[in-house]
C-alpha cells in the first residue's frame, strides 16, 4: 500500500452525491485513490444519492432538511453537529490513516476527530468560506458579521495539518489573509477522467440520440441553476440579444429549473432554452460532448469552477468571466468577459459561435492543455504525496500554536 496509507475517511459536509461541482471533485478523488489501492469511505449528510462503488456513512435523518443545491442554510449548524457525531463514531470504528475533510465545515468536524483519535487532518478547500457567504448575500452586508466568520475561518484553516487548494488564488488568500504557512499549503487542482469525457467525432448522431436539434448551435451549461452561478444575469442579457441568437439553443443541465423556465417565458426566450433538469453524473458527458460551446458564468473570484474542465475535456471552447480561477484553467485560450458584465459575456458568446473555424481550433488546444495539466492520474499522485507528508511529519507538523 502506497506510503503506508490504507484507509482514508473523507468528510463531506454536503448532501453527497448530488451531481454538482464540489461533489464531482470528491467523487473523482475517490475513484483516483481507489485505483491506487486506497480504501476511501465518506461521512456525509442524510440526503444525497448513493454511489455503488463508494462506502457512505450518513448522519441521522432530518426529515425536513432536503436541500440539495449549493449555498448556506440556517439549518447547517445543527446538521453539522450531527455530522460531527457520525464522523467520530465512524472514525472510532474504521481507524483511518488519514482524515480528508472537504470544505471549511468539514475541516471543523475533522479537527475534533483528528485530536480525539490522533489522526492527521488534510483539509481540501475550494475557496474562502466567508467570501462564499458574502456572494450568497448570507451575511447581510454587516462588517462585524463578516469579521466574525473570518475569525472562524482562520481558526479552521490553522488547525489542519495540510491544506489542499484547487486554485492559485485560494493559495494566495490563505497565505496573505489567514497567515497560513507555506509548509502546510499544497496545490491540488481539479481534474478530469479523460476516459469518462472526451471529444466525439459524430456530434450529429449523438444529438439525434439525445433528441437535440442538429441544425442549431448548442451552448451547454452544467451545474446548479442560481443567481450565484450567473444564470439570472445571463438570461436577461440573452433576452436583450435574442435577435442575434435565433439559431442557438442553450442546453441547461441542472436544477432547480422551474424558476428559470418561468423566467425564460417572461423574457420571451423560452424557445432558446432547454432545461433538462437533474441528470445523473454518469450521463452528463454525452450532453457536453454534443454541444458546440461551454459556458460558466459564475461570478465568484475565489471558488473552483470545475465544469470548465469538463468542457475542455470534450474539446469545447469555453466562455467565462475573467477571474484568476478561470485564467488558471484556460490560460490564454479562454473566451473572457469582464467579471459581472453579462452583456459582454453574451457578446463574446455570439462572437465565438460565428467563427466556427476558430472555435474548433480553440477547443482542440484546450483539450491538449487539459491532457497535459489536469488528468486525475497525475493529480492523485499529488494527493497521496500530501498524505505521505502528513503521516511522516515531513511537512505540516502540528504546533502548539495551531492547536
Amino acid at each position: 500500500m502506497e506510503f503506508g496509507v490504507r484507509r482514508v475517511m473523507m468528510i463531506a459536509p454536503t448532501p453527497f452525491f448530488a451531481d454538482r461541482g464540489c461533489h464531482v471533485r470528491i467523487l473523482e478523488e475517490i475513484k483516483a485513490l481507489k485505483k491506487r489501492g486506497i480504501d476511501v469511505f465518506v461521512v456525509t449528510y442524510h440526503i444525497g444519492r448513493d454511489v455503488p462503488y463508494v462506502r457512505i456513512y450518513r448522519t441521522l435523518n432530518v426529515p425536513w432538511y432536503k436541500k440539495l443545491e449549493a449555498g448556506p442554510s440556517i439549518h447547517k449548524p445543527y446538521i453539522d453537529l450531527l455530522l460531527l457525531l457520525k464522523a467520530c463514531l465512524v472514525c472510532r470504528k474504521e481507524r483511518p490513516d488519514i482524515i480528508h475533510a472537504h470544505l471549511h465545515e468539514g475541516g471543523w468536524v475533522g479537527n475534533f476527530c483528528s485530536k480525539w483519535y490522533n489522526i492527521p487532518l488534510v483539509l481540501d478547500v475550494q475557496g474562502s468560506m466567508t467570501d462564499e457567504l458574502v456572494a450568497h448575500n448570507f451575511l447581510g452586508g454587516k462588517k462585524w458579521v463578516m469579521s466574525f466568520f473570518r475569525h472562524i475561518e482562520r481558526g479552521i484553516v490553522r488547525k489542519a495539518d495540510a491544506i489542499m487548494v484547487s486554485s492559485e488564488n485560494t493559495t494566495r488568500i490563505l497565505r496573505e489573509e489567514f497567515s497560513v504557512d507555506d509548509k502546510r499549503l499544497f496545490f491540488v487542482p481539479d481534474g478530469v477522467d479523460t476516459n469518462f469525457i472526451h471529444p466525439v467525432g459524430d456530434k450529429e448522431a449523438l444529438r439525434r440520440r439525445l433528441n437535440l436539434p442538429v441544425d442549431k448551435k448548442i451552448i451547454v451549461y452544467v451545474g446548479v441553476l442560481s443567481g450565484y452561478q450567473g444564470i439570472d444575469m445571463l438570461m436577461e442579457a440573452v433576452a436583450n440579444a435574442k435577435d442575434r441568437l435565433k439559431d442557438v439553443l442553450f442546453l441547461m443541465i441542472g436544477y432547480p429549473e422551474d424558476k428559470y423556465r418561468s423566467m425564460a417565458k417572461m423574457y420571451g426566450v423560452d424557445a432558446l432554452f432547454s432545461f433538462v433538469g437533474k441528470v445523473d453524473y454518469e450521463r452528463i458527458p454525452e450532453y457536453i460532448e454534443a454541444a458546440d460551446v461551454g459556458i460558466a458564468p459564475k461570478v465568484s473570484k475565489t471558488e473552483a469552477n470545475g465544469k470548465v474542465l469538463n468542457y475542455m475535456a470534450a474539446g469545447l471552447p469555453v466562455v467565462v468571466f475573467d477571474t484568476p480561477v478561470n485564467r488558471f484553467m484556460l490560460g490564454e485560450l479562454g473566451i473572457y468577459a469582464p467579471l459581472g458584465d453579462a452583456v459582454g459575456f453574451v457578446s463574446k458568446l455570439i462572437w465565438i459561435l460565428d467563427d466556427t473555424e476558430f472555435a474548433k481550433e480553440v477547443g482542440d488546444k484546450l483539450y491538449r492543455r487539459l491532457i497535459e495539466r489536469f488528468s486525475w492520474d497525475a493529480i492523485s499522485e499529488k494527493i497521496v504525496d500530501v498524505y505521505h507528508k502528513v503521516r511522516r511529519g515531513v511537512k505540516g507538523e502540528r504546533s502548539g500554536n495551531d492547536r
